[in-house]
């Protein structure tokens, strides 16, 4: 009996040792918890203009105050999902800002905002404006199609004697394909549009088949074209500007 006796605590003993090994090794360790809790996240949402979730649009975020003099500024990338969703994990508290780019929208800054150790920013939401969309073709005399012509926004820059000078601005344009067109994604506002071909000296007249330029008479006038605005004037004083809003299609 004394035996039997001995035996039920010694199995009582070791099942309470079992189950003490178990707890310990669910338990975090206290560095590793702190670290966990010093990590902070920004979690958000990227809309376009209607309001709804835009997926695809690429997203940094940049740390603006380094703690130390010599400290490495690291950015982090993110893309938003079929949501519009978007999340930064991993950070460090400072002051960071979002900024954000998606094809046919104006390019995102965000004001920066301080964001402190541990903290869960979460609901941040970005509006992102759609471009406007100037397109048209160009044409020669006969109404053919033109390739080769850059086709430039430009915005007024100023007043001089009268004469209103015009500046590029936009980015540095596009070239016509061969069936003419073109198509510009630009910021709202008030455009001119400016149009070079590749050669201001190009022949527009087509010589007889079988003539030589030798044949050409000294006295004859070089035809050519010159750079023009719209709405067809070679002086950008008469340009007439295009007024267009956030998400407007405008043919020519």
């Amino acid at each position: 009996m004394t035996f039997r006796g001995d035996a039920r605590w010694l199995g009582l003993l070791a099942a309470g040792a079992v189950l003490a090994i178990l707890a310990m090794g669910q338990s975090t360790p206290p560095a590793i918890a702190a670290n966990q809790d010093a990590a902070a996240a920004i979690e958000g949402t990227a809309l376009g203009g209607d309001g709804l979730p835009l997926a695809g649009a690429s997203l940094t975020l940049a740390r603006k105050t380094p703690e130390h003099e010599g400290d490495k500024v690291r950015d982090f990338s993110a893309t938003s999902d079929a949501f519009g969703r978007f999340a930064f994990a991993g950070l460090v508290a400072g002051r960071y800002a979002v900024s954000a780019s998606h094809d046919g929208y104006e390019y995102y800054q965000g004001a920066p905002v301080d964001i402190s150790s541990g903290q869960r920013m979460a609901g941040v939401t970005i509006r992102m404006s759609p471009l406007a969309v100037l397109s048209g073709k160009v044409t020669d005399e006969d109404g053919k199609p033109m390739p080769d012509v850059t086709v430039s926004p430009m915005q007024r820059d100023m007043v001089l004697n009268g004469r209103v000078l015009l500046a590029a601005a936009g980015g540095t344009g596009m070239k016509t394909g061969a069936d003419g067109l073109y198509r510009l994604m630009l910021e709202p506002g008030r455009w001119y549009l400016s149009f070079r071909p590749s050669h201001l000296t190009a022949p527009r007249l087509a010589r007889p088949v079988g003539s030589s330029p030798a044949a050409k008479p000294n006295d004859e006038p070089e035809h050519g074209y010159v750079t023009t605005y719209y709405p067809g004037v070679p002086d950008s004083a008469l340009a007439l500007g295009l007024v267009v809003a956030a998400g407007q299609q405008m043919p020519s």
